[in-house]
C-alpha cells in the first residue's frame, strides 16, 4: 500500500510520514517473525518429545507468545516514534543533540537490524 502511494505521489510525499509507516511496517514484520518462529519451535519440540509436548504445550503458552509478540511490537514502535520526535523536533533536536543520521541509525536501525538477524541465525541453527 505504501509503495502504491510513493509511486502515485511521489512529488507530494513526506519522508517524515514514511519513516514513521516504515518504523510500523517492520514492528509489525518483527511481531510476525517472532511469532511464526516460536511456534514453530513449539511443534518441533512436539516432534523431538512427543510425550512432553501434551504435558509442557497448552493453549495458554500459545496465547502467551503471542502477547509476548504484541509487547515486542509496542515497545519498538514506541521506542521509534520516541526517537523520531527527538530527532524531528528542533527544540528536542537541540536539547539533546540529536540530528537524524547518528541517533536513528544508533538508537533504531542497529538494533532493530541485530534482533532481525540474531533471530534468523536462531532458526537456522536450531
Amino acid at each position: 500500500m505504501i509503495s502504491i502511494y510513493t509511486i502515485m505521489f511521489a512529488e507530494n510525499i513526506n519522508t517524515k510520514i514514511m519513516q514513521l509507516l516504515n518504523a510500523c511496517l517492520i514492528g509489525c514484520f518483527w511481531s510476525t517473525m517472532i511469532t511464526y518462529v516460536s511456534i514453530s519451535l513449539l511443534k518441533l519440540f512436539g516432534v523431538a518429545y512427543p510425550l512432553k509436548y501434551r504435558q509442557k504445550v497448552s493453549r495458554k503458552t500459545c496465547i502467551r507468545i503471542v502477547q509476548i509478540s504484541g509487547v515486542i511490537i509496542l515497545l519498538m514502535i514506541l521506542l521509534s516514534y520516541l526517537i523520531y520526535l527527538i530527532v524531528y523536533i528542533p527544540s528536542l533536536s537541540k536539547w539533546t543533540d540529536c540530528r537524524a543520521e547518528t541517533c536513528l541509525q544508533f538508537f533504531v536501525y542497529q538494533p532493530r537490524n541485530f534482533l532481525i538477524s540474531n533471530t534468523y541465525l536462531q532458526l537456522v541453527v536450531l
